[in-house]
């Protein structure tokens, strides 16, 4: 019994490492699965998850948290957030390919979608553009969201 205990226990640590983006097992070093607002460390083969504190963003320049007036790309973008419920909204700016959150109003960071994905609102998940009608994809046979009109 005791063997099946410790082979369960190998078996969930190695789906949580996969599953938080902290299984670096046979990765160069150096930084991965970078959000706006954390990131992983790889050195190793082990793997580190680094926050930023709010208001720092992650910089893709710099590999760090910084300042959001020294980054340039997507997670130096803020959305406003004021009048808008809790949850994900797309980017249209971003041709739906990022989406947002808010949070009691406040505007709580960008994440990008998979490659060759957009933000479907309706699902408040990442999704197939064929699968989501405009202004995200281009099914005519599926509607927005009003709340998706926001974006």
């Amino acid at each position: 019994m005791e063997v099946y205990a410790s082979a369960l226990a190998v078996l969930l640590l190695a789906i949580f490492d996969f599953a938080y983006g902290q299984n670096c097992v046979g990765r160069v070093d150096g930084v991965y699965d970078a959000g706006c607002r954390a990131y992983t460390t790889c050195k190793g083969g082990v793997g580190t998850i680094t926050e930023c504190k709010q208001p720092m963003v992650f910089n893709r320049d710099t590999n760090q948290c910084d300042d959001p007036a020294n980054v340039h790309e997507i997670c130096g973008t803020f959305r406003d957030c004021e009048g808008r419920d809790d949850g994900r909204y797309p980017d249209i700016d971003r041709k739906c390919q990022y989406y947002f959150t808010c949070y009691a109003r406040k505007f709580m960071g960008h994440n990008p979608c998979p490659a060759g994905l957009v933000f479907n609102f309706a699902l408040q998940t990442c999704d197939y553009i064929t699968d989501i009608g405009p202004p995200c994809g281009i099914n005519p046979n599926m509607t927005s969201s009003p709340l998706e009109q926001l974006g």
